[in-house]
């Protein structure tokens, strides 16, 4: 018997607390003629070529950098915003920059900048780093490179 009262006093607890009120929904999102725009280019780009066959094409072409840097804000555009878009793909090109300058300072020679949508970007170095120190400061200057664009951008935001 005690028992049920318990089970009774939390659900009256439960009704005498909750919400009539239905929940926030989140804000529709309208696309704009810019978004739309990336979104069918995206598609044709991926639907005329084979998916395996865009990186080998782009890494063949002189403007490998810049068709894949394009190809990638246009993905990012479709889903949040040209802003967004450029401005995250400006920071990964940021960081990806740190390591092709230190890859130049240190004499190595590197590829072109390869950007994949929605996975970031890679350059790869074409012999390997004298030894582990050069290395490790090849590896680490993309992040500080980067982390210091990302603290541009915060102070152009703080204004």
């Amino acid at each position: 018997q005690s028992w049920n009262t318990s089970i009774a006093s939390i659900s009256t607890i439960q009704i005498r607390y909750s919400s009539n009120k239905p929940p926030n929904k989140p804000p529709k999102l309208i696309p704009s003629r810019l978004s739309k725009l990336g979104a069918v280019s995206s598609l044709a780009f991926l639907s005329l070529t084979k998916y395996k066959s865009i990186l080998v094409a782009l890494k063949l072409t002189k403007f490998a950098s810049l068709g894949s840097m394009l190809v990638t804000v246009g993905a990012y555009t479709t889903i949040y915003g040209l802003p967004y878009a450029s401005g995250m793909v400006g920071l990964i090109l940021v960081h990806e920059s740190g390591h092709a300058l230190m890859m130049r300072q240190k004499k190595i020679p590197f590829s072109p900048m390869i950007f994949i949508p929605f996975m970031g970007a890679a350059i790869a170095a074409k012999k390997p780093a004298k030894n582990a120190y050069d290395d490790a400061l090849i590896a680490l200057a993309g992040p500080a490179l980067g982390s210091a664009g990302a603290g541009v951008v915060w102070g152009a935001g703080m204004l």
